[in-house]
């Protein structure tokens, strides 16, 4: 007899939402909307329950840079350092 461990595969989308504690990631070429990496990152409880099993960097960083997102980052990190 195998061993078998059942599993299953999920869609970023149907993904949103959910929290699990581990998943192995496909970062490839599947990859075609800005952000569904952070979605399915950040879904997964630890950094250590992350298994990334293909990474394609140019489609996780998206480039030119979001500038009111790096505004809103500045602005953040401003009232942080206040307190």
């Amino acid at each position: 007899m195998l061993p078998i461990i059942l599993c299953w595969a999920v869609t970023v989308h149907k993904l949103q939402g959910a929290t699990l504690d581990k998943a192995v990631i496909n970062l490839g070429k599947k990859v075609f909307v800005k952000g569904q990496a952070y979605v399915v990152l950040s879904r997964v409880k630890t950094l250590e329950g992350i298994a990334i099993s293909d990474l394609e960097p140019n489609k996780v960083l998206h480039k030119p840079h979001d500038e009111r997102a790096l505004a809103e980052m500045q602005r953040l990190r401003g009232l942080h350092t206040r307190d």
